[in-house]
């Protein structure tokens, strides 16, 4: 990632970093906050924003009320925050899709750096390198050599062209100079009866889907597109530690960011308050359970400097992207 900062949660300084906050000319308790989901309601990551968003109740003293406005791959819940009031009183629930919509859609208006206040990181996602259990391949290095031995030859499956699985194989194949074909699904849900079945070679779906299907014996990690190893999948190495480059990161991060335009003081309170709500309890509890690590940015700014280095990363490898793609 460069030389952007971001640190994983130290639980007992950020529990206490809420206290004391004041609101800059507004009474502490006063008005509502309403924290947009680009996304349709349900499932892990969703959950996880709930109850960080009960936690930033409580370091404002303030109503959060969550709302999802899905529609056009998160471009319309982003759109809408990004035209709000820049005062604090709307947030968005920001992620890794936003940067990537913003390098394959035609319809995208957004600029993902220039029209927000990014607030902090929250958490992190990565792609698991997988193989069914079948697979002739016990390590990232068999597999890697079979590609070499003949370009092409091998297929490897995602949930569609630009989602974070087909990225996470795009990094690995420019990083390790090897070729295979990609068959791009509906879902990630079709992928892993293919996976089991022997019909692709590899895939690299999310982890909060791919361990599960990894603990229960029916799919081998070969790798992960973290940045560091994962207490989830002990003894699996990073693809950046494998091949040496950390190109080859590619992670499912969240956030909290604001229209532009927020006064330095609120940025400031803002950005206090969400790092006082990942050190609580309740939501370590729930993150470690969905296995999303918690993150977070030292400051506002190294979160946009964040999501830049991110755009670019993203923007580089959709220029890979075969035309039929």
């Amino acid at each position: 990632m460069g030389a952007v900062r971001r640190q994983l949660i130290n639980w007992g300084c950020a529990s206490v970093l809420g206290a004391g906050l004041g609101w800059p000319g507004r009474a502490r308790g006063e008005g509502t906050i309403t924290l947009v989901i680009p996304f349709p309601a349900g499932g892990g990551p969703e959950l996880l924003t709930r109850k960080l968003a009960q936690h930033l109740e409580q370091a404002l003293g303030q109503s959060v009320v969550v709302v999802n406005r899905p529609g056009a791959a998160g471009l319309i819940g982003a759109e809408s925050v990004a035209r709000a009031a820049p005062d604090g009183s709307t947030l968005l629930a920001s992620s890794v899709n936003m940067v990537i919509q913003s390098v394959l859609s035609t319809q995208s208006r957004l600029d993902p750096v220039q029209d927000f206040d990014h607030l902090s990181l929250t958490g992190s996602g990565y792609g698991v390198v997988t193989v069914g259990a079948a697979s002739p391949y016990q390590t990232l290095e068999q597999l890697l050599a079979a590609m070499r031995r003949s370009p092409n030859a091998l297929n490897y499956g995602s949930g569609g062209v630009g989602s974070l699985a087909h990225f996470v194989g795009l990094a690995l194949l420019g990083s390790s100079g090897t070729a295979a074909l990609h068959v791009p699904y509906r879902g990630s849900v079709d992928l892993f009866p293919a996976l089991e079945r022997g019909e692709l070679a590899f895939a690299c779906p999310v982890q909060s889907t791919a361990i599960p299907l990894i603990r229960q014996g029916k799919l081998r990690a070969l790798a992960l597109s973290a940045a560091r190893p994962s207490a989830a999948l002990p003894g699996t190495p990073t693809l950046a530690q494998t091949l040496g480059t950390t190109d080859a990161v590619i992670e499912g991060w969240s956030g909290i960011s604001a229209p532009k335009g927020l006064s330095p003081a609120t940025a400031r309170r803002l950005h206090a308050a969400v790092l006082s709500a990942l050190g609580q309890s309740a939501v370590q509890t729930m993150a470690a359970q969905a296995d999303v690590p918690l993150v977070s940015s030292a400051s506002p700014s190294d979160y946009r400097d964040f999501v830049a280095a991110e755009r670019r990363k993203f923007a580089r490898l959709a220029r890979s992207l075969p035309a039929a793609d």
